[in-house]
């Protein structure tokens, strides 16, 4: 915002006031930067408003027809803001066009109505806008107020292409609008043996150029409504001439072909039987870009070709290679060895054979163009060819054993298995597993899907699967070791083992007969269960009070078959659980 203030009396009245936008750095469909000044002229004898402003201070860019609504606002001595919008007076000055040079009248390119609304029209050009307070202001504006660009769009014009004499077909054909400045593409396809050359183009359109391989007309650039008037026209022709030789193939066509000028020509080669080829020599051709191709060189391609030439191909007889064959780290054998013969371009077939079952082969390897290894199931060998013999070469045959994946785990811990996870073992063999249990565990078969017949050993510690057909699993799990605990008492009185004589873990001998009515164990029971490392005290009496809940230890009882903590002899023997145990009891 720019503002020039002039003093009359004790107020400042604003004698000019504008707003501007840089021009943008950008054109967008070759629109045109829109800017608009706002001027105000001079307020000669207005006591009612101190100042003048517009809003919007920045109107933003047009790129396109559109209306802006401007507003005028007018300040008093007590600052106070008044709209005086429709006491103001809006009108534009026309100015040049600044590409053409020429004016432009002020209405072909914008109008604003009395209320401040600018309304862009499509017209190339720029104009000035103008707002003043009517009270004696005239338009003069001081001499150095210079007005920029208004918003306008780049006008279009009519382009009409057509095709004179069919031959063929363009695109676009028929009218087109073009931005002033802009060339138009026509696209041009032309019937076999047609073509268009600049000389072929009239109209009044600027001048253009052929481009893109003959396929593109372009225009020059666009400054008015103009033509472009197209027409085909026969390629010249050229002829190939055209020579087999050594009688020992043919090729097609095979006599002098007339060819349109950057045509290319394609030959077929046929030779007279399969131990021949074409020869790829290309000395004796003078055609441009000779190139053969296909299977076995049975194709020719000259050209573009744009003069008379000379095609002259040569059959010969094919050279034959030595394909070597041979087996790497044993274990089967190839067939046929050392080596065969194999006429260039052939293939070279080979019968791979384990020797057993239990391998297959696996890979070919070698210099030899590549091929494909088959596997026959019927009787377990493969059949390996070659890619195209082109020299001597050879192939080697490699042999693994086939196997399949076990997956071994472990549930609920207390051990491990080894190994684990997947494993590969041979196909048709078990698979073998070590079980590691921790201290007091052992061994447990969840479950084996490698079929039925697997088994542990003798303690639990190696699992051997049934013979193994496919991919499968196993999965086992650790449980406590349980023993069993026999007891021998002595003669009289008894054993037993508990905090409570009348209600103990263990009871055993003529003693325990008087504890049958107090509902404990059957006193002739004396086996018991226990887990590994369970330790167990047992107390030989001589005999028992009920009534008083009492006993009377056997001093001299003797122990065997065990070690007892406390020693041999004596009413007391404490021991761990390590294994099934039988423990003797004998009276002194």
């Amino acid at each position: 915002m720019n503002v020039k203030y002039r003093r009359v009396g004790n107020v400042e009245r604003i004698c000019q006031c504008y707003l501007s936008l840089e021009k943008g750095k950008q054109l967008f469909f070759f629109a045109v930067v829109v800017s608009i000044f706002i001027i105000f002229s001079c307020i000669a004898n207005a006591a009612e408003y101190v100042s003048m402003t517009v809003e919007p201070k920045d109107i933003g860019v047009f790129y396109e027809n559109k209306t802006q609504q401007m507003k005028a606002y007018g300040f008093t001595a007590s600052g106070q803001k008044v709209n005086i919008t429709n006491e103001v007076d809006w009108y534009i000055d026309p100015a040049g066009d600044p590409y053409s040079g020429q004016g432009t009248a002020a209405g072909q390119v914008a109008t604003i109505d009395k209320n401040g609304l600018v309304t862009i029209h499509g017209n190339w050009g720029r104009v000035t806008v103008h707002a003043c307070l009517p009270k004696g202001c005239g338009k003069s504006f001081g001499p150095n107020l210079n007005p920029i660009l208004g918003a306008l769009l780049r006008p279009s014009y009519t382009v009409s292409a057509a095709l004179i004499g069919g031959n063929g077909s363009c695109s676009p054909e028929g009218d087109s609008k073009v931005k002033s400045g802009n060339v138009l593409n026509i696209d041009l396809t032309p019937d076999a043996g047609y073509e268009v050359v600049t000389s072929n183009v009239g109209g009044s359109c600027p001048t253009g150029s052929i481009i893109n391989n003959f396929t593109r007309y372009r225009t020059g650039q666009i400054k008015d409504d103009c033509n472009v008037d197209l027409q085909f026209s026969l390629k010249p022709v050229v002829t190939p001439s055209v020579h087999s030789t050594d009688n020992n193939g043919s090729m097609s066509p095979n006599v002098a072909t007339p060819v349109y000028t950057n045509d290319t020509q394609v030959f077929n080669l046929t030779p007279t039987n399969s131990s021949y080829e074409a020869l790829d020599d290309i000395s004796d051709i003078t055609c441009p870009n000779p190139v053969f191709s296909g299977p076995q060189n049975t194709i020719l391609t000259v050209g573009p070709v744009v003069a008379d030439c000379d095609v002259e191909v040569h059959f010969t007889a094919k050279p034959s290679y030595t394909v070597s064959s041979s087996v790497s780290g044993g274990n089967g054998t190839i067939s046929p060895t050392p080596s065969t013969t194999i006429q260039k371009w052939d293939t070279a077939t080979f019968t791979l054979t384990p020797d057993s079952s239990s391998y297959v082969a696996s890979s070919v390897t070698g210099d030899c163009p590549a091929g494909t290894l088959t596997y026959n199931p019927g009787d377990n060998t493969s059949t390996y060819v070659t890619g195209e013999i082109m020299g001597n070469c050879s192939v080697i045959a490699h042999f693994s054993e086939q196997t399949v994946t076990v997956n071994s785990s472990v549930t609920g811990g207390n051990g491990t298995v080894t190994p684990q996870g997947d494993t590969d073992f041979p196909e048709g063999g078990t698979a073998q597993f070590t079980l590691n249990p921790a201290t007091g565990y052992i061994a447990n078969l969840v479950s084996d899907n490698c079929g039925a017949g697997g088994s542990f050993n003798g303690d639990n510690t190696t699992y051997t699967t049934a013979n193994l057909s496919g991919a499968c699993s196993v999965v086992f799990e650790f449980i406590p070791l349980t023993y069993t605990l026999t007891v021998n008492p002595p003669a009289t009185g008894g054993v037993y083992s508990g905090a409570d004589i009348l209600d103990p873990e263990i009871v055993c001998g003529p003693i325990a007969v008087m504890l049958v009515g107090l509902d404990i164990l059957d006193g002739e029971v004396c086996a018991y269960t226990y887990n590994h490392g369970d330790t167990v005290t047992m107390t030989a009496i001589e005999s028992i009070n009920i009534v008083d809940e009492t006993s009377v230890e056997m001093v001299g009882a003797q122990w065997s078959g065990i070690t007892c903590n406390e020693g041999a002899t004596g009413p007391t023997c404490t021991f761990d659980i390590t294994g099934n145990t039988t423990v003797t009891v004998t009276a002194p």
